[in-house]
């Protein structure tokens, strides 16, 4: 027997249901729970999971589904969500159709101090994205901030935004957050020490036509301090799937990482010219993740920037076809403190189509930077006069089987 409630309220329902949804854990996970479903009208557009007590009562408890009816509200925050591992609450859309985010004075999709969350919106089979935050919006299209930890969020498309489509952003609050080893006590959330996020699993979403001249990356992930030994890490996130189109800003801004997984990531017309670190991709702040099978056409600027280094990853096969004018297909140019007991750059596999300047550019401020880096396997295409590999009075750690053609 199951039973479907409406909530037009905060108030606890209970009933038991057949587990739903299509949750893909990363990890294996005990038997699934028995749960609710809480039904939200589009008229709903605060979704609180706080009681309010002394005890941390949590109004949707672990392995609850909460179902957004389809159809347009003008926004949705979801806030203080805490599921676990082996029973994550599931926010998902409902069967008919796509939720659509109509306001164009607030974040779309506002998720803030949620855990173990998978938001699932490709429950309506006629919808390839079942939440669309596509209005004519002067801010976010969707944030995730506000130590939200294991999240899952996917079959999202974000449109016409003047800043960010979708970011991924904890930074100094205060009075917000409770922290979970004192429940219900507000926490004093300031200083770089709590800049935290950790564990953001985005796949299958799609941005495009974003910014408003002078901002708009398609996706922002990370914090814009620079990383440092005693900054805690940005950890563990993972994207798959993605395409990011006709951007002002970065396709893809990559920040104070230290760990993850970007595969699959597509990106066409992407960043203003006369913008000095725009990009296809963008590495600041230091990133220590991986990407792999990346794909950047188009871009008006440099087709891959790591800059501001303090750690970089690894690149495989991400390949760039025809960036800016007198930009480089690929540039690397660290400006902070280099971790060297962690390298900064692998680069192999990748291929540079229809260049416009030089291949592989260095622009090394810090002395010995490039002697960290392995550079090896890699095609790049080069416009005659140019230098397929552009560095001046260093040499790189690891250089081997790259080609380099003169066009």
């Amino acid at each position: 027997m199951s039973r479907r409630r409406s909530v037009v309220s905060q108030r606890r329902r209970r009933g038991i249901l057949r587990r739903a949804g299509s949750f893909r854990p990363k990890t294996p996970t005990s038997p699934p729970c028995d749960f609710d479903v809480f039904t939200f009208a589009t008229s709903i557009t605060e979704i609180d999971g706080y009681a309010g007590s002394g005890d941390y009562d949590q109004i949707y408890p672990p392995g609850s589904v909460i179902e957004l009816t389809a159809g347009n509200r003008g926004r949705i925050r979801l806030r203080h969500l805490h599921g676990t591992a082996a029973c994550p609450i599931i926010v998902r859309n409902s069967s008919d159709g796509a939720v659509v985010l109509t306001s164009t004075t607030q974040v779309g999709l506002l998720i803030q101090n949620c855990r173990h969350v998978h938001f699932d919106f490709s429950n309506a089979p006629s919808e390839t994205y079942g939440l669309k935050a596509t209005a004519a919006n002067d801010t976010k299209a969707v944030e995730i901030g506000k130590r939200s930890i294991h999240i899952q969020i996917n079959n999202v498309e974000l449109a016409n935004c003047a800043n960010i489509g979708m970011i991924v952003h904890t930074k100094d609050d205060t009075g917000f957050d409770y922290e979970e080893s004192t429940p219900g006590t507000p926490s004093t959330f300031t200083g770089a020490d709590k800049w935290v996020d950790e564990d953001i699993w985005i796949h299958h979403c799609l941005a495009h036509d974003i910014g408003n001249g002078t901002l708009g990356e398609g996706f922002y992930i990370g914090n814009n301090n620079a990383q440092t030994d005693n900054t805690p890490d940005m950890k563990d996130h993972l994207m798959h799937n993605i395409q990011s189109d006709t951007t002002t800003f970065e396709a893809f801004d990559f920040k104070a990482m230290t760990s993850g997984v970007i595969h699959d990531i597509q990106t066409d017309d992407s960043a203003y010219a006369d913008l000095s670190q725009a990009g296809g991709i963008h590495f600041g702040n230091g990133f220590g993740g991986k990407v792999t099978d990346g794909t950047v056409t188009n871009c008006n600027g440099h087709g891959v920037n790591m800059q501001q280094a303090y750690r970089i990853g690894e690149l495989d096969n991400v390949n760039v076809d025809n960036p800016g004018a007198s930009d480089a297909g690929y540039k690397f140019q660290p400006t902070v403190s280099v971790d060297t007991d962690n390298g900064i750059l692998i680069m192999e596999n990748c291929t540079l189509i229809n260049p416009q300047e030089d291949g592989l550019k260095f622009n090394v401020a810090l002395p010995n930077a490039a002697a960290l880096c392995v550079v090896r396997n890699n095609t790049f295409n080069y416009n005659t006069g140019d230098d397929c590999i552009q560095i001046s009075n260093e040499s790189i750690g690891t250089e081997t089987g790259n080609t380099c053609n003169a066009v």
